[in-house]
């Protein structure tokens, strides 16, 4: 009853639980605060993205500002150095300059371009709300494209933008793409969705936007100064994709070109389009798994973790899944960050420590339970080894209905109803309680469970809840400690109350065991026709006058001279309510006495099966007269009424309990 309903329970928990982490992910999963922190270990990856040979930054440096001047400078020298970098035909030539707003030295920088019409310029544009602010330079080789950056809620740059459509339909490219159009040789009209360069496929976050990725590598770097003072080589810019744009710090400030990578390292913004540029040459764009698959993938792993977690058997197993499952996690999350897949790794992980602190919440709670359950129902009835066995492993108990071979033992003391007629009952209870106490202890040590005390009985059964090779041994042993500490008991008690006897009777055989009982109260017990028969076999011990008579089953297997007992047959019978016949047998301590005894009632007994009853009786009249033999006078009296029974088969049919 219990294991059926701990094992429903269990597994139902185990799919709450899992339904209830899946849930609370998806609660999460558009929660800025988690987002930052998945955000934060996905850009612990980055890096790896190599930096191209073909990307070329000239930096207007504090170097450059010290030769040069303060910023502004004038349209007349960005014209000059404009056409010193265009003189060595670069492949594409892009500004991170803003100039926007007419000023003198237009027409230089104009002409500038128009005479080198062989070189692709690209020139910053800026997106002011729903309106696009570019250059006031007109040339078929000027192309334009926006240096606005789009930045999480951390400050952070981790995507770009296409380009943007502006309800009339017009349409402005960022500076970065424009670049790799024109360097690829793709369409250099192209715009928004219609972006497809290289066959390369953007991975598109939900809002449209490119996730890029960041290089540790240095870009190739050259300063304004020395381009101007002509201090480099023509093959520092042939064929290559030149960015023109601000690095000094004073100057970024002024200008406000402070912007923040994933590793949080302040960066100017013309590093910030050379990164996303490499990430077209290198078609380095990260996805986002889809929130539906996301949670659905995770619900699976909450499954497939609660389930590992359910075999364990130890905490120590549970720390082991753990870590194992943290560690497979980030694994797994760098595996998909190498296949361009930005994987929700904080929201596995919070599903793994959650599911870790569940289980062992939920372990600890059940095997407490386990353990009330253990005490409640063994704690008064096992040895004390057993229970901390029990508890330690409560997968070797079986609750529910399980047969199995046992072995059953019930004591009962003799003539205990007119004894207590006689006694003042508080001063018989003290008695029974004490010589109860003693059996109990004798029975603990020989690791019997006790099942139940019924008045002046006790029912013990070996082989359950743990299992027991030597449950027969053990119970013979006991019966024979029993009866050795009642001696001892008498001698204490011979002056205040009559000499007590006992009678044991033990069977082994198939027998179930389990919990029997309502909602209120449940008893571990065992039950069936073999446990009848131990009973049966307890209640003839007054009539055979034997103190302890077991079945033949029961001695099948057990070294009684390691014991020192003996045996004898008593009789072949059958018990009420059971036709089948079987030979019962006392049990004794080894001693010369009970040697001869034995031959004689063997020969008797042997004489009495063959229907030689004149034989049987002289035999069974030797004992009475030498040792008052109880099972030869019973014997003696069933001689003479089966002796006119024609056709006796040589079996006694007891009738009584």
């Amino acid at each position: 009853m219990f294991k059926g309903i701990y094992k429903q329970t269990k597994n139902l928990s185990y799919f709450l639980i899992g339904l209830a982490t899946t849930i609370f992910m998806g609660l999460i999963s558009n929660s800025p605060f988690f987002t930052q922190i998945n955000n934060l270990i996905v850009d612990r990856f980055q890096g790896v993205n190599k930096a191209r040979e073909e990307v070329v930054i000239v930096s207007i440096d504090d170097a450059s500002l010290q030769e040069v001047g303060a910023w502004p400078w004038s349209w007349d020298m960005i014209a000059l150095l404009l056409d010193k970098i265009a003189e060595n035909e670069p492949t594409v030539l892009s500004t991170d300059i803003l100039l926007l707003e007419t000023r003198e030295g237009r027409d230089v920088l104009e002409k500038v371009v128009l005479e080198n019409k062989d070189v692709p310029f690209v020139f910053a544009s800026k997106l002011v709300d729903s309106t696009i602010i570019k250059p006031d330079i007109t040339a078929d080789n000027l192309y334009t494209g926006f240096v606005n950056f789009s930045t999480d809620i951390d400050g952070k740059i981790r995507r770009t933008y296409v380009g943007n459509i502006f309800p009339d339909g017009t349409c402005e490219p960022s500076l970065a793409a424009k670049t790799f159009a024109i360097y690829s040789r793709s369409d250099p009209d192209f715009c928004g969705e219609e972006l497809n360069l290289r066959n390369i496929t953007a991975n598109r976050a939900g809002d449209g936007s490119l996730i890029f990725s960041y290089s540790d590598d240095k870009f190739e770097k050259i300063s304004a100064k020395d381009v101007l003072t002509g201090k480099f080589s023509r093959d520092t810019f042939a064929d290559k994709i030149v960015l023109v744009g601000s690095t000094a710090v004073d100057l970024r400030s002024n200008l406000n070109d402070n912007f923040f990578s994933v590793t949080g390292q302040a960066l100017p913004g013309v590093e910030i389009h050379a990164n996303i540029l490499n990430s077209f040459l290198n078609n380095q764009f990260h996805s986002e798994v889809n929130a539906i698959l996301g949670i659905s993938i995770i619900g699976v792993f909450n499954l497939i973790s609660l389930y590992f977690y359910k075999r364990t058997r130890s905490n120590k197993q549970d720390l082991i899944i753990f870590f194992f499952l943290l560690i497979g996690t980030t694994i797994v999350g760098v595996f998909l960050f190498e296949f361009k897949i930005n994987w929700g790794i904080i929201f596995t992980l919070l599903a793994v420590i959650t599911n870790y602190v569940y289980m062992i919440a939920y372990k600890y709670l059940t095997e407490r339970m386990q353990k009330q359950f253990i005490e409640g129902a063994f704690g008064r009835y096992i040895n004390p080894k057993l229970l901390e066995q029990l508890e330690r492993h409560p997968d070797l108990l079986k609750l529910g209905g399980e047969r199995k071979e046992m072995t059953v033992f019930f004591s009962d003391i003799r003539g205990f109803t007119s004894l207590s007629e006689k006694m003042d009952p508080n001063k018989l209870l003290d008695i029974l309680n004490t010589y109860l106490g003693r059996a109990s202890e004798i029975i603990l040590k020989n690791e019997g469970t006790i099942d139940k005390f019924i008045g002046d009985e006790i029912m013990v059964f070996w082989n359950a809840p743990l299992s027991d090779p030597d449950h027969r041994t053990k119970a013979l042993k006991t019966a024979i400690e029993i009866s050795d500490e009642l001696e001892r008991f008498n001698l204490e008690l011979e002056n205040e109350l009559p000499h007590l006897y006992i009678g044991i009777g033990i069977n082994t055989g198939d027998m179930v065991v389990g919990n029997i009982g309502g909602a209120h109260r449940i008893d571990y017990t065992v039950l069936g026709d073999n446990v009848n028969i131990g009973s049966r076999l307890q209640g003839l011990t007054k009539h055979y006058r034997a103190q302890i008579i077991v079945s033949a089953t029961t001695l099948e297997g057990v070294d009684l001279e390691a014991l020192n007992l003996d045996t004898r047959i008593l009789d072949r019978i059958t018990v009420k309510g059971r036709k089948l016949a079987m030979d019962i047998y006392q049990v004794f301590e080894r001693s010369k006495a009970h040697e001869q005894k034995k031959l004689w009632y063997q020969t008797g007994f042997a004489a009495y099966q063959a229907k030689d009853f004149d034989t049987a009786k002289k035999y069974f009249r030797k004992l009475i007269r030498k040792y008052d033999d109880g099972p030869s006078k019973l014997l003696l009296k069933h001689a003479h009424i089966v002796a006119k029974l024609p056709g006796w088969d040589g079996v006694w049919h007891w009738e009584e309990k």
